[in-house]
This record gives structure tokens, C-alpha cells and sequence, in this order.
């Protein structure tokens, strides 16, 4: 029986990644409150020697794009008790609804990443085919996708809207106050 090295001696890229999202509940009087924020930390540890062999099979685009979304949606189950799996159906299929792509570099990153594209390999269609439904029904026009990945309870485009109002209300009152002086 042969055993591998072990991983600290083994050639590693961290990557440290922090989602903040906020905690908002409903007043009696309908007024949404901020109670709190849920910080999200998603780690990367690439072994870079793993990826010297998988150059060498041959590792298609898509094989990495599936491993990306196998393991984001474990995280999200194992970390969130979340549906892992359609909380990234449901992300691919809204983010074809929204331009995000040509808002900042990182909204061109997370297209690039959450866009699937098959390789050129026998069986990336196959393997990528529950992915490229979501993005193919993200393209039409009024599709609710959250009504297909309903076992997802969470939208990150709501989060993201959240803010954007928030910042705005922000900047009005903070305006206001400086009509005020």
C-alpha cells in the first residue's frame, strides 16, 4: 500500500473569499429591518501539482466547470443546509437575466464562470446538460426561475438589489442632511 505525500508539503494556492449578506425581517408595520449580517467565508485551497496530472489526461473546460459547481454546491449544503445543487441551477439561469458582465471586471469573472460552455470532449455536453438548461431558460424572456429551483430559497440578485436600494437611501438622506447644513 502506497500512501501520498502529505498535503502541507504538497504545493498549495489559498484563496480567502467573504459573501456579506444582510439579515432583514419584516416589521408589523411591513417596514423591512436590518437585524444583522450573515457572513459567507468560501475558502479555495488549489493543489497546484493535482492540476499538472489533469493537463496531462487531458481535463477538459468543462470538467472544471463541473467540479467548480459540484463542490460550490456541496459547500452551500454541507455549510447552509441548503439545496446546494438548485441554488446553482438557480444562480446560472438568473444570471442570464441580468448584465452583469458588462457592469465590472469581476460581474465578466462570475459570468465567465457560472455561464456553462461545453469542451470539446465526447461527453461535456452530457455531463454540463442539467447546467445548460438553466442557462438556456435563463435567455428567455419573463422565465421566474425561481419558480423551476423553488428549493432554493435564496436569490444572490435579491442581495445585490438590497444594496443597491440601500446605498441609494444612503446617499439621498446623506444628501438631505447636507441641505440641511
Amino acid at each position: 500500500m502506497s500512501v501520498g505525500p502529505f498535503l502541507l508539503s504538497r504545493p498549495v494556492n489559498s484563496l480567502q473569499n467573504t459573501i456579506v449578506f444582510p439579515l432583514m425581517t419584516a416589521g408589523m408595520d411591513g417596514q423591512e429591518t436590518l437585524r444583522g449580517f450573515v457572513n459567507f467565508l468560501m475558502p479555495i485551497h488549489i493543489i497546484i501539482d493535482s492540476f499538472v496530472e489533469d493537463l496531462q489526461l487531458g481535463r477538459s473546460y468543462s470538467e472544471d466547470q463541473i467540479g467548480v459547481y459540484e463542490s460550490l454546491a456541496s459547500r452551500l449544503t454541507s455549510q447552509f443546509r441548503l439545496e446546494g445543487r438548485a441554488c446553482i441551477l438557480r444562480f446560472i439561469c438568473e444570471l442570464q437575466q441580468r448584465p452583469i458582465g458588462r457592469w465590472t471586471l469581476t460581474g465578466h469573472l462570475i459570468s465567465l464562470l457560472f455561464t456553462p460552455q461545453v469542451g470539446k470532449k465526447d461527453g461535456d455536453a452530457e455531463m454540463l446538460k442539467e447546467y445548460l438548461v438553466a442557462q438556456i431558460l435563463g435567455k428567455k424572456n419573463n422565465f421566474d426561475c425561481s419558480s423551476l429551483y423553488g428549493s432554493c430559497p435564496f436569490s444572490a440578485f435579491n442581495y445585490f438589489e438590497f444594496i443597491r436600494n440601500t446605498t441609494a437611501a444612503l446617499n439621498s438622506s446623506g444628501e438631505e442632511n447636507l441641505q440641511m447644513l
